[in-house]
This record gives C-alpha cells, sequence and structure tokens, in this order.
C-alpha cells in the first residue's frame, strides 16, 4: 500500500528544528532591521506559512510582539501551539490561524509587520508583495526570506535542479528591481550563511530520513520520490551551495502605495 506523499512529507517535517534554511539569529537581524512603530502600543506581526514556527517563537522573544501565525497544514499549527505552551510565556500573544495565505481572512490594514521565511515562492515574490499590502498597517514593512541566485553563471546542475523547482528564481539586484517594480522600497537585504541552511534544517533532515528509510522503503513509489527529491536538493547544496541561497529582503511599500 502506498504512502501519500503530503502524509511522507509531514512525517518527515514535524519535529525538526526548522522547515526550511534559516536560524534564530538570522530572524533576529531581520526583526531588528525592520521599521516598527515607537511608543507602547506592541508590534503586530503576521508571520505567513508560518510552518511549526521556528520564526514565530524568535519574535516572541520580543516582548512588544503579537504574533498571528498562518499555515495551510494543521499538523503545523499543531505543533507550533505546544512549542509556545512549552514556552510558556506567550500568553495572549499568539493567535494561530490554519489558511491558505493567499485567501487571508484577517483583517486588513492592521500589521506592523508581515513576515515569511522560505515560503513566499508559492505565490511568486512579485504577487505575494501585491497581494500581502493591504494588510499593513500605514509605515508597516514586510519581511520575507526568498531563494535567490549568487552568481550570474550558475552551474548546469543547479540550472536544472531549480528550472524544475522554482523557475522564477533571480539574482538579489533581480529581486529587488521586482519589489520596486511592484511598489515597495528596498530597505534590507542580507543572505544567510551555508551554516543556516545545515545545522538546523539539512543535518537534521538527513537524520530523519535516514531513521525513517527503512520503513518508507516499503511504502511504495510515492514515499520513495519523496525522498529522492529531498536528497537531491541536499546533494546540489553539497555541490553548489556557492551558486544560490536564501536572502532576507526588508520592504516597505514606496511613497503614495502605502
Amino acid at each position: 500500500m502506498s504512502l501519500d506523499p503530503f502524509k511522507v512529507f509531514m512525517d518527515l517535517q514535524l519535529g525538526l528544528p526548522r522547515n526550511g534554511p534559516g536560524s534564530d539569529a538570522s530572524t533576529a537581524r531581520a526583526y531588528d532591521l525592520a521599521p516598527r512603530p515607537e511608543g507602547k502600543d506592541g508590534v503586530e506581526v503576521l508571520v505567513l506559512g508560518c510552518g511549526a514556527g521556528a520564526e514565530v517563537m524568535t519574535l516572541l522573544d520580543f516582548p512588544e510582539t503579537r504574533v498571528t501565525a498562518v499555515d495551510m497544514m494543521k499538523p503545523f499549527i499543531q505543533e507550533l501551539e505546544q512549542r509556545a505552551d512549552a514556552k510558556g510565556n506567550v500568553a495572549g500573544r499568539l493567535r494561530t490561524v490554519c489558511e491558505d495565505f493567499e485567501h487571508l481572512s484577517v483583517p486588513k490594514g492592521v500589521f506592523d509587520l508581515i513576515w515569511c521565511e522560505a515560503a513566499i515562492y508559492a505565490l511568486g515574490f512579485g504577487e505575494a508583495l501585491t497581494l500581502w499590502q493591504p494588510f499593513l498597517k500605514p509605515g508597516g514593512a514586510i519581511v520575507v526570506s526568498e531563494a535567490v541566485w549568487l552568481t550570474q553563471t550558475p552551474s548546469l546542475n543547479a540550472v536544472d535542479f531549480w528550472d524544475r523547482m522554482y523557475p522564477e528564481m533571480k539574482t538579489i539586484g533581480e529581486t529587488t528591481a521586482l519589489a520596486e517594480q511592484v511598489g515597495f522600497a528596498v530597505e534590507s537585504v542580507f543572505t544567510l550563511t551555508k551554516e543556516e541552511w545545515w545545522q538546523e534544517y539539512y543535518t537534521p533532515l538527513r537524520i530523519r530520513i535516514q531513521k525513517r528509510l527503512a520503513d518508507l522503503l516499503g511504502q511504495g513509489i510515492e514515499a520513495l520520490a519523496v525522498i529522492r527529491d529531498l536528497e537531491e536538493e541536499m546533494e546540489l547544496y553539497e555541490t553548489c551551495g556557492d551558486e544560490y541561497g536564501y536572502a532576507f529582503f526588508i520592504l516597505t511599500p514606496s511613497k503614495g502605495k502605502a
């Protein structure tokens, strides 16, 4: 009997420190760089595609934040809620919503920051910025991490993989130009280090695959396809990780669009 590929994916992802490249340090750095309101009213943050919420936990370390976390996968939301309960000091500052971030039910015009790490590709960079901007307060900012080319001449192996996985991927300069084209100013940009791909994502994921491999091998071609795709991704980064990466973009609506 074959396993649903979605179930295989969730089995491998749940319980990992993160569900994509990143780190507590990079989330905190991006938060420090983002414009935020002054005063005692706090900072309202909308986190989209939060997964199990590693970045949410970091954002909640800042006592002024109130976070609305959105993911369409209920098991991720449940794991985030368990993490928050274990953290023990976030009462009243976290709201979870299980829904697609393309069709948000949260109120418009109330968030100081909209946050999305390693998930904006699902909509497309420019499309997502345009769709999410109405949910910002005046003076708010959008903070995203996006896959980018770090060279103008990537290898054929890297091009072949990303043409299949994310053909819209651009360089930092091209991504900056796209942000400006859809009405945003780029306030800051920085790239993740290789360690931020491996330490909390690829290394734990590879260990999880090894532990589950014997069970998954007997579960049909769909399970093997999920494992093959993940292994291909990790092996490519081992050989071509200097050619592409994730970059954080801190973005504010241009004058006239806010």
